[in-house]
Formats: C-alpha cells, sequence, structure tokens
C-alpha cells in the first residue's frame, strides 16, 4: 500500500518519521532541504506530544504539506523526497513513507575496527547516520562519565569537564595515576595527560554540546580515534 491512499492519516505520519529522526538530522537541514523540496512556506502547527526541537520541525513540514490544495498522489511524491533527503540511508523513517529499503551496503570508515570497542559502541549508530559531531561528543560524554563516577565513588565531589579531569589527574593529589609519579617523567606523562583529558573536555565536547557543529567524517574519525585513546589510558590506570 502506498502512502498516496486518501485515507493517509499526516498528523500521526509526521509524529512518527519526526520521532524517528529527532537524533539523526538536524532543525537547519530539515529547514534547509524543507525549503527547497516545497513551494509552501512552513506553518507551525500545535503539538503537546512533541518535545524535541527537530520532531516538532518535520511535524510542521509534514502538517504543511497535507493542508496543501493538491492531490493525494503528489503529496505522497513530495512527502517522499522530503524525507529521502533528510534521512540517512537505510533509515527506519524512509520505510513509513512506503520507501523499500534495500539491503545495507553501508562499510566503516577505515580505523573503524581499530577504535576502542566501546567508542564503537556509543558513536556508531550516529556516525552511521552522518551526525559527526554527535558522535564524537557521545564518546566523549561517555569517557567523562565513566570518570565521573569514580571520582564520585573515592571523594564523595561531583565534577564535570575540565575541572573534574583537573582534580581526577591532578599532580598533588591524583584520584586516576597513570604512571609512576616519583619519577619526573611519571610526573610529566599525569600532567599531560591531564591537560588532553582536561582539553578534549574544553575544546572538543563542550563546543559541540552547546552549538549546532558539522564536521566531516575524517575529522570525526580523528577526535574518536583520540577518545579512544583516552578510554584505553583509563583502562591502563585500572579506572573502572
Amino acid at each position: 500500500m502506498g502512502i498516496a491512499r486518501a485515507a493517509i492519516n499526516y498528523k500521526l505520519l509526521a509524529v512518527e518519521v519526526g520521532e524517528s529522526l529527532k537524533h539523526d538530522t538536524t532543525v537547519n537541514e530539515v529547514e534547509r532541504i524543507g525549503s527547497a523540496v516545497f513551494s509552501f512556506s512552513r506553518v507551525s502547527q500545535q503539538s503537546s506530544g512533541i518535545t524535541s526541537v527537530r520532531s516538532q520541525c518535520i511535524y510542521d513540514w509534514i502538517l504543511s504539506l497535507a493542508a496543501q490544495p493538491i492531490s493525494e498522489a503528489e503529496k505522497g511524491n513530495l512527502l517522499r523526497l522530503f524525507v529521502t533527503k533528510i534521512a540517512p540511508p537505510g533509515h527506519r523513517a524512509l520505510a513509513l513513507v512506503g520507501i523499500k529499503l534495500a539491503a545495507s551496503t553501508s562499510s566503516k570508515p577505515e580505523g573503524w575496527n581499530d577504535l576502542d570497542t566501546r567508542i564503537q559502541k556509543v558513536a556508531e549508530t550516529r556516525f552511521g547516520s552522518r551526525n559527526y559531531a554527535d558522535a564524537v561528543e557521545a564518546a566523549l560524554k561517555e569517557i567523562n562519565h565513566r570518570i565521573k563516577v569514580h571520582v564520585k565513588n573515592l571523594s564523595g565531589q561531583e565534577l564535570d569537564g575540565s575541572s573534574l579531569m583537573n582534580t581526577a589527574f591532578s599532580l598533588k593529589n591524583p584520584i586516576i595515576v597513570l604512571d609512576d609519579l616519583a619519577t619526573e617523567m611519571g610526573k610529566n606523562i599525569q600532567i599531560g595527560y591531564m591537560q588532553i583529558f582536561a582539553g578534549a573536555m574544553t575544546g572538543i565536547r563542550n563546543p559541540k554540546a552547546h552549538q549546532n557543529i558539522h564536521i566531516t567524517e575524517r575529522r570525526a574519525m580523528q577526535f574518536l580515534v583520540l577518545a579512544s585513546l583516552l578510554m584505553e589510558k583509563l583502562d591502563e590506570a585500572s579506572c573502572p
């Protein structure tokens, strides 16, 4: 059954498509594509059940399409085009609008299998959906969470980001020790990695958490390699 049938429930479909894509696209991308695909403007629609700005934007576009004085067949064609443009290849949103999904042909980038498996796990879905900045943010949040829990368990302090890293790897009173602090080399390693951990949170994680940033696949892989290194340094220090 195609989506161009007269009895189609656009409201329900708009909710389902929006919810399925809320982590796999951006508001700017939805707006850009909607403006290019449709010849009308997006009209804001009331929906108390939608909490994501991305979902609401998709919902608005689909219901604005439903209100247009055109045939159901034309609406269906435009809807399929719109969803095809905003959804990553193989995404279930495509099936929601009647597009048959081909067998997955996606392949991981070179070096993916060399990443720490925990970093792969938290980043894979976002990376595969081309949300590269979100993949990097998720990887660094995983590292931050691991250290945060350990520090709180041992010190009672609930810290985050660079202040967490500076406390955890402090040279004077370290909670996580990375090398022999009785030697000059060990001290240098401790300080150096403290700065790398803190810098990764301040310079990489935080901007991605607070702004809609787009990065390339290559740059994302570079950041994920760094995240893998940091995760494995925690293993070496026997951090749970």
